[in-house]
């Protein structure tokens, strides 16, 4: 895989679900957290069982997170699907903003530069044509 590519992993398993704007936060003072990592859940971060019936469809073995109560404490569950420490946060979904970015900045510049392009093309072609009568 290419540096530019961001991997599809997580993407095409619930695409719905994540994102690259940056992780979510989960205050766990009020109490235990179930922290979904199937991807699934309509509720995310949070588990809402998703996990089972995509685990007997695809013979996985997916299940919850437990992220115990503790006073003042807070989590940030990643939604880039790329952490290195999933399913909490670890920054890297701004390397991959950051790719996707400059992904994007690179087409508009083509997109850009190949109007010129074909503007210039029929200026010439119309002058040249009008030359040659």
């Amino acid at each position: 895989m290419s540096e530019s590519q961001v991997p599809a992993k997580q993407w095409d398993i619930a695409p719905e679900n994540f994102s690259l704007q940056g992780p979510i936060k989960v205050d766990v003072s009020e109490g235990d957290k179930w922290i979904c990592r199937c991807g699934h859940s309509k509720n995310y971060p949070y588990c809402d069982s998703s996990h089972k019936e995509y685990n007997q469809q695809h013979f996985t073995s997916f299940s919850p997170l437990k992220v115990a109560q503790e006073q003042d404490k807070v989590v940030w569950v990643c939604r880039c699907g790329h952490s290195k420490d999933a399913p909490f946060c670890d920054g890297t979904h701004n390397t991959l903003r950051k790719i996707k970015e400059k992904e994007a900045n690179q087409i508009q510049s083509y997109l850009i530069w190949g109007g010129l392009t074909t503007v210039l093309a029929c200026v010439f072609v119309g002058a040249a044509n009008y030359l040659s009568k």
